[in-house]
């Protein structure tokens, strides 16, 4: 029987049943992660005073 949280007849075979969706997404988080330590980085290197504006604005 299908242990809980797994459907299909067999875990193998629903957890390799599309690698490429996966892949995909890990990329994609991948490139997400990327992107929010550039942003960070970036926000880091301004001046404080436009620190300050920016969390104020949001």
């Amino acid at each position: 029987s299908p242990l809980a949280g797994e459907t299909g007849p067999s875990p193998s075979n629903s957890r390799n049943k599309d690698p490429s969706i996966s892949s995909s997404q890990t990329r994609r988080l991948r490139a997400d992660k990327e992107l929010g330590q550039r942003e960070i980085r970036a926000t880091l290197e301004r001046p404080f005073s436009s620190i300050a504006d920016y969390t104020d604005c949001r």
